[in-house]
């Protein structure tokens, strides 16, 4: 396991969501060592790394098409009170912008 101060959070992240909350950290000049109370395998927390980092990753999906539809929003708004009709592209792509959206646990 190669903990440094750049991957140091995600791997505090996983320990913890591991149920090893009460985790020994020394510091070194560039790297973190990290020495958890409870057994558990380098294997579980590799693993528990990569679901964090594909939440991360879903999350910031969810972000940019949430932003996407909040910077069309005036487009329903307009056509509901003037009934100027939406461009179908821009119909299209706040569909798709909706489906993109997945709740991350």
């Amino acid at each position: 396991m190669n903990i440094n101060k750049e991957n140091y959070n995600i791997y505090r992240e996983a320990f913890t969501n591991l149920g090893a909350v009460k985790v020994v950290l020394a510091e070194t000049f560039n790297e973190c060592v990290v020495r958890p109370v409870l057994s558990i395998t380098e294997a579980d927390v590799e693993a528990e790394v990569s679901r964090l980092e594909a939440v991360g990753l879903q999350e910031v999906a969810n972000k940019t098409a949430r932003d996407y539809l909040a910077s069309t929003d005036w487009y329903i708004t307009r056509q509901s009170e003037t009934g100027v009709v939406v461009p179908t592209d821009i119909l299209t792509k706040r569909a798709e912008a909706r489906a993109a959206v997945v709740s991350v646990a």
